[in-house]
């Protein structure tokens, strides 16, 4: 039992430390735009041709798995809920953040898409 908790505070310190890490990088201007483009990079990567092909891949076997009876409906509204996030993600931040713009104005399209 008491590995459980150990692993579990180690995971809080393990994030603790990244999201500190982050905010101390994102004060440093040379570094902000480095994690910037790091991280529009990530997000064109994964909401380009390549989360495409994974998508199309998940949605058939949601299809084949609910003709088979294998998922409920509550699994297959949850994908379907969750893919709309992750490929409208960029609206929703551009609809809630002030000026109306988040977008990725330097990011590279990773290879392949």
């Amino acid at each position: 039992m008491s590995s459980k908790i150990e692993r579990s505070n180690l995971l809080n310190v393990l994030l603790a430390v990244m999201f500190a890490t982050v905010i101390a990088l994102f004060a440093v201007e040379s570094y902000a735009d480095a994690v910037t483009d790091t991280l529009c990079n990530a997000i064109s990567f994964v909401q380009g041709g390549v989360g495409k092909a994974v998508a199309i891949i998940v949605i058939i076997s949601v299809a084949i798995m609910m003709f088979l009876g294998k998922i409920t409906w509550g699994v297959a509204i949850a994908v379907a809920v969750g893919m709309g996030l992750l490929f409208g993600a960029q609206s929703v931040v551009e609809a809630i953040s002030p000026g109306g713009q988040a977008t990725c104005v330097n990011a590279t399209p990773a290879a392949g898409n």
